[in-house]
């Protein structure tokens, strides 16, 4: 099976100077830490050598879904398994990232080498226009392209009223309503899946994302649940990410659902999703313009008149507020990873010194 077929980039031929094919490989499998690559020839659970988890500083340095690596020469693990250490993570180009929960703000990183976001949301009570543009958010900020699917339009008989929200308030993207009972509904994206193309489904549990992963592989890839009774909410079915290569076309990886999505992007990239703001903004009489009161301020005129929805103008200023916060604890975090990276380096060399002067 050649490299290309699992979505090897013409970017990554330099390595293949220094390893051969059979030791390069993409990770198609991340399950309680244990991984699995996928090379010309076989499948084979890897995990990390010393020296490179000893180096890694942070998370986002650790192998993750859709990642490419090189590997050790193969051995039998204690499961009697062919086994390999990953030495090597190739470079990625692209890339799904987050601020994981919790108070450190550790960046994750979800998925690697990915060509398309498909962002899935439901047709039900959990539909949120505002969480999708957190989804597109994170895959503008990777280099990845976003594309919206209004899955389940086929037990919700008002699904249009939903797309047309979703049509008026992301005219530049690739918007789909999907049937949950149909693969005929999911043909565009197979035209998107050439060979060697990779597309990461993204959004809460019960939304539909296994679903859809069966319909375009035709087989029952993944476990499904129907939704809970009573409020709409989903239930976790996907346990862990896997890469899917659909037979004639590229690939899909599954991943869990997220309960929460903290963005991890700049500045440029919320501007490219509410660029109607940006260009108002640009044609206020003064610079700094906070729009707040200032005369000339063409925000506030827009707002008098209605030409932009309120809604909007507070949902930009809140994603604002929180990239620029999250960005400052990020920043905090990446210091004080440094610091204890060069704290153990330093105490390795004063072990290795003392362990010398006893030994010389």
């Amino acid at each position: 099976m050649a490299l290309k077929e699992f979505g090897w980039d013409d970017c990554w031929e330099s390595y293949r100077e220094n390893h051969s094919d059979e030791k390069i490989g993409r990770i198609i499998r991340v399950e309680r830490g244990h991984m699995w690559v996928q090379t010309t020839t076989t499948q084979i659970a890897c995990m990390l050598s010393g020296k490179f988890y000893h180096l890694a500083s942070e998370s986002i340095e650790l192998p993750t879904i859709g990642d490419w690596c090189a590997m050790s020469e193969p051995f039998i693990n204690e499961s009697n398994q062919n086994a390999a250490l990953i030495e090597e993570l190739l470079p990625r180009k692209s890339w799904i990232s987050r601020v994981a929960s919790g108070s450190e703000s550790k960046l994750q990183i979800m998925a690697a080498n990915v060509d398309y976001a498909f962002i899935v949301s439901s047709s039900n009570t959990d539909f949120s226009s505002n969480r999708i543009k957190r989804y597109v958010l994170l895959a503008q900020a990777g280099n990845v392209t976003p594309v919206i699917l209004l899955s389940k339009i086929d037990v919700d008989p008002d699904y249009q009223v939903k797309l047309a929200e979703l049509q008026e308030k992301f005219v530049d993207l690739y918007i789909l309503a999907t049937r949950s009972d149909d693969r005929q509904s999911l043909s565009p994206l197979l035209d998107l899946l050439v060979p060697g193309k990779t597309a990461v489904l993204l959004g809460s549990s019960g939304v539909g994302k296994s679903t859809i992963t069966n319909l375009l592989l035709q087989e029952q890839a993944q476990d499904t649940r129907e939704v809970r009774e009573g409020d709409d909410k989903g239930k976790h079915t996907t346990t862990n990410r896997q890469l899917f290569r659909i037979p004639n076309y590229g690939m899909i990886i599954d991943s869990p659902g997220l309960r929460e999505v903290q963005i991890h992007a700049q500045q440029e990239d919320l501007d490219e999703l509410f660029a109607d703001i940006v260009q108002l903004a640009y044609a206020c009489k003064f610079s700094d313009c906070s729009h707040q009161n200032e005369p000339g301020c063409k925000i506030i005129a827009a707002l008098d008149t209605a030409e932009i929805d309120p809604e909007h103008w507070q949902e930009y200023l809140k994603l604002q507020r929180e990239i620029e916060f999250l960005e400052r604890k990020t920043d905090v975090y990446k210091a004080q990873v440094e610091k204890k990276k060069w704290k153990k380096i330093s105490a390795d060399h004063q072990q290795r010194k003392k362990f010398k002067k006893n030994h010389s």
